[in-house]
Order: C-alpha cells, then sequence, then structure tokens
C-alpha cells in the first residue's frame, strides 16, 4: 500500500478548524494540484464521528455516490515533534460528496458547507470574469461570512445541560459539580491544574481563562469538547465522555 508524505494547513469552515493537506502531485486532468481533507477532519467539521469516514464503514448509498473506483488514501505527516501523523486522506472532490451525502442525510451542518461552498465558487468564478482581482484568503472569509449564524457550535455546557435534564437518579452534589468536574478534568490534562489554579498562575478571573490558552491550546481543548459532546449527545455520562475524548486526542 502507497503512503503519501504529505505537507499539512489548515483553515476554518464556521467555527471548526479543518486540517488540509497535499503531496504536491498534479491532477493529470487539470494540471492544477491534488489536495486532501483528513478523514478525521471531514467527520468533526459537520458534528460526526471520523469512522463515518472509513472506507469500511462507509454506507453503501455513499460508496454508490462515490463511485465504483473509489478508495481513501493513506497518509502521513511529520509531525513538529518529529514523530508521524498517520491519515486517513480524501481528495476534496470526494470530501464534496461526503458533504453531499450528508446533506441529503438532514444534517444541517452539511447542508450550510455545501451552499456556502458552492456560493463562493459561484462568486470567484464570475468575478474573474468581470476581472476583479483576486485576494488571498478571500475563499475562506466569504464561505464563513455565509455559515455566520447558521452553523451554531454546540458547547460542551450545553451538551451536559441537555444530558441533565434527562436524568432523575442523579444527585443535587453531581448537578452542581459536573460541570467544573469536566472542565478540570480536561486542565488537568493538558496543564497539570485545575481552572482554580490555572487562573491563580495567570492572574486572571475564571470567565476569560480562556483567553490566556495560546492557539495551538485552543484548538486541542475544541477538539476534545467536540468529541465529548458527540459522545455526551449519544447517552454517554459526560464525566466518561471527557475521558473517552482525552485519550482520544492523546
Amino acid at each position: 500500500m502507497t503512503i503519501l508524505t504529505v505537507f499539512k494547513t489548515e483553515f476554518t469552515i464556521g467555527s471548526v478548524l479543518v486540517d488540509c493537506y497535499t503531496a504536491n502531485e498534479l491532477d493529470p486532468a487539470t494540471g492544477k494540484f491534488i489536495n486532501y481533507l483528513s478523514g478525521a477532519g471531514l467527520a468533526e467539521s459537520i458534528g460526526l464521528n471520523r469512522s463515518t469516514t472509513l472506507q469500511n464503514r462507509l454506507s453503501e448509498d455513499l460508496k454508490a455516490m462515490l463511485g465504483a473506483g473509489f478508495t481513501t488514501l493513506q497518509g502521513s505527516y511529520k509531525m513538529e515533534s518529529g514523530g508521524k501523523s498517520k491519515l486517513n486522506l480524501w481528495d476534496t472532490t470526494s470530501a464534496a460528496i461526503y458533504y453531499r451525502y450528508h446533506d441529503k442525510q438532514n444534517n444541517i451542518l452539511a447542508g450550510a458547507i455545501v451552499t456556502a461552498l458552492i456560493a463562493t465558487t459561484l462568486d470567484i468564478i464570475i468575478d474573474d470574469r468581470f476581472g476583479r482581482i483576486y485576494e488571498q484568503g478571500a475563499a475562506e472569509a466569504k464561505t464563513n461570512a455565509r455559515l455566520a449564524g447558521k452553523i451554531t457550535r454546540r458547547t460542551l455546557t450545553d451538551s451536559v445541560k441537555e444530558y441533565l435534564g434527562k436524568q432523575n437518579e442523579v444527585s443535587e452534589n453531581y448537578r452542581k459539580f459536573i460541570y467544573s468536574n469536566c472542565s478540570d478534568k480536561i486542565n488537568r490534562s493538558l496543564f497539570g491544574k485545575t481552572a482554580a489554579q490555572l487562573c491563580e498562575l495567570r492572574k486572571c478571573d475564571r470567565d476569560i481563562l480562556r483567553n490566556t490558552h495560546s492557539a495551538v491550546e485552543l484548538v486541542l481543548i475544541d477538539r476534545i469538547e467536540g468529541h465529548a459532546v458527540r459522545l455526551i449527545d449519544r447517552g454517554m455520562e459526560p464525566l466518561l465522555a471527557v475521558t473517552d475524548a482525552i485519550d482520544f486526542y492523546s
């Protein structure tokens, strides 16, 4: 099996940071570079589990849309630490079909992304015909402007609150501390300290603690929380979901 050695960059769709890759191959049909999304990033962008992008887990309907010759590619990316990360790669045409399929399954995020990406592409083509100069970053900005208000980030707090609303047997003590317990579980795993200890160290109030994290730390926190949200929404106990998410991303 061929494993592509790829280079990484990132872009945002709504509030989600999506990783994307290239091996600097040229598409023989278009003469343009071939680009990829990771299966994990593709799934996370519409709130699904990465298993929905594994070739042996695809539904028959999605396989039919992708065509008989479809296959995901294996990639290898060298991280800043020097280690290598293994990737499940989807080319951009296949990624677009993945979004279209989940739009048909009434996934609201997928539908909003499909509409925004098509509209942005139409703007680029039409602007080109009018001789308007394309500015770097404009496509991403236009897409996210179209998604503003349509993709609302579901927070860990939202998910825990909804979970508690369905539980009649948990104690009042559990209800009182589950939010901080989940938060502190994440903080301890990443920083070795609780939120209160971090605030004391960084001399900040708890409501602005998030603003003191680095960009890299924020991405990791968002991914852990997003993973936990999906597990809680499926019925898993919140602290167990957070623990599972931390293990997943470790």
